[in-house]
C-alpha cells in the first residue's frame, strides 16, 4: 500500500482536532448543488478572494457573483475558523515531510501525518496573519535573559546533525511528529514485505 494510499481525509482531520480548531460552518459552495434561502455558502470569487454568501431565493443554482440570488454576508469573519482548503493546503505541505518508502505501519502513518497538518496548519495561519512582513521562524531559543536573570539551553543532537527539523520545533505538534520521523532519517531503515508456508 502506498503512502497516497494511507493518506487522511480532511474529515478525519476534523475528527481529531475537533477540540483544537474551530472549522468552519459552512460550506463550499458546489455548482452542482441547489440552495434554499437563507443557506450560506463560502466562495472563491475569480479575484481570489473568499467571501461568506447568503442565498436570497428557493432553488438557487448559480453562481454567489449573482446579486439578484445572492447577497455578501460581510459580518461573517473567515479569519476566525479553518476552512478546507486551509486543511488542504497544510496536508500538501506535510507529505513532503515523509521520507519515500518509509515502512510505517498504517494508524503509525496517520497519527504522524495528521500532525504534521496541524503543525503546518498553524504556521500558514501566523504567516498569513503577518502578511507581508512576517520573518519566518526565529529559529531555535538557545539562550533567555530578563533583568539579571539569564538561561541557556542544550540543543539536542538529532537537531544539531539534521537542521532541516528546526522548522518543526515551535508547536507541540511538530515535535511529536519529528520523534516520530527521526528514526527513518538516521542510517538505512528498509521496510521488506514477507511471507511464510505453514506446515
Amino acid at each position: 500500500m502506498t503512502q497516497e494510499n494511507l493518506r487522511p481525509t480532511i474529515e478525519e482531520f476534523k475528527a481529531r482536532f475537533a477540540k483544537t480548531f474551530r472549522f468552519s460552518p459552512y460550506p463550499v459552495y458546489d455548482p452542482e448543488t441547489t440552495y434554499e434561502q437563507n443557506d450560506m455558502v463560502l466562495w472563491l470569487s475569480p479575484m481570489y478572494q473568499w467571501g461568506a454568501y447568503k442565498a436570497l431565493q428557493e432553488n438557487t443554482d448559480v453562481l454567489p457573483s449573482d446579486t439578484t440570488y445572492w447577497k455578501q454576508d460581510d459580518t461573517v469573519n473567515l479569519n476566525s475558523f479553518v476552512m478546507d482548503s486551509d486543511i488542504e493546503e497544510a496536508m500538501s505541505e506535510a507529505a513532503a515531510w515523509f521520507p519515500e518508502h518509509a515502512p510505517m505501519v498504517h494508524d503509525e502513518y496517520v497519527t504522524c501525518f495528521l500532525l504534521l497538518t496541524a503543525h503546518f496548519l498553524i504556521k500558514d495561519w501566523q504567516a498569513s496573519h503577518q502578511g507581508l512582513n512576517a520573518s519566518g521562524s526565529g529559529g531555535i531559543l538557545l539562550s533567555r535573559t530578563a533583568g539579571k536573570m539569564s538561561a541557556s539551553y542544550a540543543v539536542s543532537t538529532l537537531l544539531q546533525q539534521n537542521p532541516q527539523w528546526q522548522a518543526l520545533v515551535d508547536t507541540w505538534w511538530g515535535l511529536k511528529a519529528m520523534t516520530m520521523l527521526a528514526r527513518y532519517n538516521v542510517g538505512n531503515v528498509l521496510g521488506v514485505q514477507g511471507a511464510f508456508t505453514p506446515y
